[in-house]
C-alpha cells in the first residue's frame, strides 16, 4: 500500500515573517545573555499567543528575527499584554537601537519575503 504524506503547514496556509532589529554597539554580549536565559512567562506567552520556530541570528550589532504564526497581528497584541513583556521591554530596551534613522524608538522592522525554496 502506497503512504500518502499530507503537508500541514503548507496546507493550513503557516505565514512565515522576519524582522530586522539592531543593538547598540558594545551591548551585543548583553542581548546574547538575556536571550539565554529569556524569562519563563516572556516564552509561555509567545507560545500561547501562536507564534513558533521563531528564532534570532545575530551578524555584529544587526539582527534578524525569523518566526511563523498564523495571525502576527494577533500574537504581538497578545504578547505586549502579557506582563512579562513589560518586564523583558525594560530589560531589552536601554539595549537595542534604531533599525532606520528615521525611527523614533527600538522596534522590531517587518521584512519582505523575495525567495522562498520549499521541499516538494
Amino acid at each position: 500500500m502506497e503512504k500518502v504524506f499530507i503537508d500541514i503547514e503548507r496546507s493550513i496556509g503557516m505565514k512565515r515573517h522576519a524582522y530586522r532589529m539592531s543593538v547598540k554597539k558594545g551591548c551585543e554580549e548583553i542581548y546574547i545573555k538575556h536571550h539565554e536565559q529569556v524569562l519563563p512567562g516572556l516564552l509561555q506567552a509567545l507560545k500561547e499567543s501562536g507564534i513558533r520556530n521563531y528564532s534570532i541570528f545575530m551578524d555584529g550589532t544587526d539582527l534578524f528575527a525569523y518566526m511563523e504564526c498564523d495571525d502576527i497581528d494577533g500574537a504581538w497584541a497578545y504578547v505586549r499584554s502579557h506582563p512579562a513583556n513589560e518586564e523583558w521591554s525594560i530589560l531589552l530596551t536601554p539595549i537595542m537601537a534604531l533599525v532606520d534613522s528615521k525611527d523614533v524608538e527600538p522596534r522590531m522592522k517587518p521584512m519582505k519575503e523575495v525567495f522562498r525554496l520549499d521541499d516538494e
